[in-house]
């Protein structure tokens, strides 16, 4: 049995809980039950607690909470980031390498005149790399792993927990939305002929975007002038043959054919346009 202190921070979110660490190397496994805890370190027989434990096979481990260490005070802070570490532009695709690190920093603050093995029990992450500690000096749990750290009586010990994972990019330039190609190009971690070729991208997309536009325009256009046509022959069905309103309708009706011939010529052009910006984009 070894005294510990372990810090979860979802027990409490300062201090740890007072417990006990029981290792089986009986011949014979332990039922579970309530376990009463006497501390003798200090010469007389001293009750601290009780403890509820579960099955303890031979040959394994059970930590038992008694109480909450008040006397010890613990800080945890987490930071995260990610860092592109390599870019490279291949036939328009861009691939691109990325570090994302995840760190647990936990400052321990022991009691004036007693020492403190503590266990700290830290997220675990199934997508990451464990880089600090060594993983062989963690335990796992089903959601955590558990840190052991010595800190002296009176003293302040500090302990970082770093997660990293590599991820890796592809973007093919001619599917990327304009504003993802504006970022990468002015992405300072890209090198200067890396977001050259990102804003030339974005060039090219803004033209396509500048066509599309004045096609949509045209297209709104015409769809007006046919419902305004519409409206125009059902009148005429209904004014007298040859009066000045069936005429001035008719000229109405002329006016807005030629302008429907010159959308359709218009929109034809715009066409052959943004083909042309297509290739040069693909190209």
């Amino acid at each position: 049995a070894d005294r510990v202190s372990i810090y979860q921070p979802s027990v409490h979110p300062q201090h740890p809980l007072a417990s006990v660490r029981l290792s089986n190397d009986t011949e014979s496994g332990l039922p579970p039950g309530i376990v009463t805890l006497f501390d003798t370190t200090a010469g007389p027989t001293v009750y601290v607690g009780d403890a509820v434990m579960g099955t303890l096979p031979q040959g394994e481990k059970r930590m038992l909470s008694f109480a909450l260490d008040q006397k010890t005070k613990v800080d945890q802070t987490s930071n995260s980031e990610s860092n592109l570490i390599s870019a490279k532009i291949v036939k328009g695709v861009v691939e691109m390498q990325s570090l994302t690190r995840q760190t647990y920093s936990y400052t321990v603050k022991a009691p004036a005149n007693e020492d403190r093995m503590m266990v700290i029990e830290s997220p675990r992450h199934f997508d990451m790399e464990l880089k600090s500690p060594e993983a062989a000096t963690v335990e796992l749990t089903q959601d955590a792993i558990r840190v052991p750290l010595t800190v002296k009586a009176g003293e302040t010990g500090k302990l970082d927990v770093v997660w990293e994972r590599i991820d890796n990019q592809s973007l093919t330039l001619s599917t990327l939305d304009l504003n993802s190609v504006l970022y990468y190009a002015a992405d300072t971690r890209l090198s200067e002929q890396q977001r050259a070729a990102f804003q030339k991208v974005a060039e090219l997309k803004q033209d396509i975007d500048r066509i599309d536009g004045e096609i949509a325009n045209a297209n709104a256009e015409r769809d007006r002038l046919y419902e305004e046509q519409k409206r125009i022959r059902d009148n005429l069905a209904a004014v007298p043959e040859g009066s000045d309103l069936q005429r001035r309708y008719l000229a109405t009706l002329a006016t807005q054919e030629d302008r429907l011939i010159a959308l359709e010529q218009k929109v034809t052009a715009l066409q052959n346009e943004r083909a042309t910006a297509a290739k040069a984009l693909d190209d």
